[in-house]
């Protein structure tokens, strides 16, 4: 990387660090600085006339425009050491306290050319990061939707700079930059597909290193159907050939006792042709969990069915995040009309501790959708 004039790289707030870095002047005439900054001070070195001075001031090597200089370190609360091609030079800096959220550089004079940089903090580090994409298939020409998800302590933040696709030209990563404290959403999109599937590698630039991910994905089929929509209860109709499909949503229900749950009222049908021939069926679905407190067991949430309700033995309750489970069974319905009844205990399955809440939930056919949201009274 090569510097001339002012420039920084924003990182997240942190108290230390650790960092390395090859720098190479193009002159020993004029001065370059680099360090670490924070809202109100910082810490830097200085190259200047062929000496290099460390943030108290003091000379500690000196250089030339023909040799690279290796310079890395820690910066701890309250001090800070460093070494110099690999030779410790200082143990126990003094440094002022606060939090770091620049890396910047100066220069007046020479321009720098800088490699084999990093720097790596404890309460962002990228291993603590992973990729969400919750999509399997995509269309020509069409967006995928990712998340990077911070798995890191309470309050810990990275910063994503950018993304790319390092082996597929066709494929290209979009949306940066941003923070991941939770999760932070980033856009795959395609030019063109000569191929039904592909593995793409992919690599995020973070503010403490490099994160690599692989996702893979698969050409949907030009015949898929696509979905009509309603949010909220009422009918939404499809019809592709001689198939027909009708989804209502009648009544949502909301109870307030303890356990709390909510009766969903759905009428699925599918048929072929004016003789309303009736057609086997399933809904796929969907329901997000948010309430007011932090579940203390995930497994203490029960679903309760309907008379003609069932769903896949492997189904369970999952969580994600500090206030939000979700599931997502398959139902069959073998009558055209049931009640869905859902069944939401607080930990300790007592009224106190069961805050209000919102269930968001997604029911889908072949060619039918119908979403919205109910509270949890």
């Amino acid at each position: 990387m090569n510097i001339t004039g002012n420039t920084f790289r924003s990182i997240e707030a942190v108290p230390e660090l650790s960092f390395s870095k090859k720098i190479k002047l193009s002159s020993t005439s004029g001065t370059f600085k680099f360090g670490f900054s924070g809202e109100s001070t910082g810490l830097f070195f200085t190259f200047e006339s062929g000496k290099l001075y460390d943030p108290e001031n003091r000379v500690v090597f000196g250089y030339n425009d023909i040799n690279s200089v290796t310079l890395s370190g820690n910066v701890a609360t309250g001090s800070y050491s460093y070494y110099i091609n690999g030779k410790k030079v200082c143990t126990n800096g003094s440094k002022s306290n606060f939090l770091i959220n620049k890396a910047f550089y100066e220069t007046s004079g020479p321009s720098a050319t800088v490699n084999d940089f990093y720097i790596k903090t404890d309460s962002d580090s990228c291993t603590k990061l992973y990729l969400n994409v919750p999509q399997s298939a995509f269309k020509v020409g069409q967006p995928v939707t990712g998340y990077i998800v911070n798995s890191g302590a309470a309050g810990s933040a990275t910063k994503i700079f950018a993304g790319s696709v390092n082996n597929f030209t066709n494929f290209a990563l979009s949306g940066f930059p941003f923070t991941v404290q939770d999760s932070g959403q980033f856009v795959i999109t395609n030019s063109s597909s000569a191929l039904d599937f592909y593995n793409l590698d992919l690599t995020f630039k973070t503010s403490s290193g490099d994160f690599d991910a692989r996702k893979s994905l698969t050409k949907s089929s030009s015949t898929e159907i696509s979905y009509n929509y309603l949010s909220g209860n009422g009918t939404v109709s499809n019809t592709i050939g001689d198939v027909t499909e009708d989804l209502t949503l009648k009544e949502i229900v909301s109870y307030g006792e303890d356990p709390k749950y909510v009766e969903f009222s759905i009428k699925y049908q599918k048929f072929s042709g004016s003789s309303f021939y009736k057609l086997s069926k399933s809904l796929d679905s969907y329901f997000s969990v948010e309430m007011n407190i932090v579940p203390t067991f995930v497994d203490r949430y029960d679903l309760k069915t309907g008379l003609n309700y069932s769903t896949t033995s492997s189904a369970v309750w999952k969580y994600s995040g500090s206030y939000t489970s979700y599931f997502d069974p398959s139902i069959s319905l073998n009558e055209s009309e049931d009640n869905l009844i859902f069944i939401f205990k607080s930990p300790s399955g007592t009224t106190s501790n069961h805050s209000s809440g919102v269930v968001y939930y997604q029911f889908y056919g072949d060619g039918v959708a119908i979403t919205g949201n109910a509270d949890l009274l």
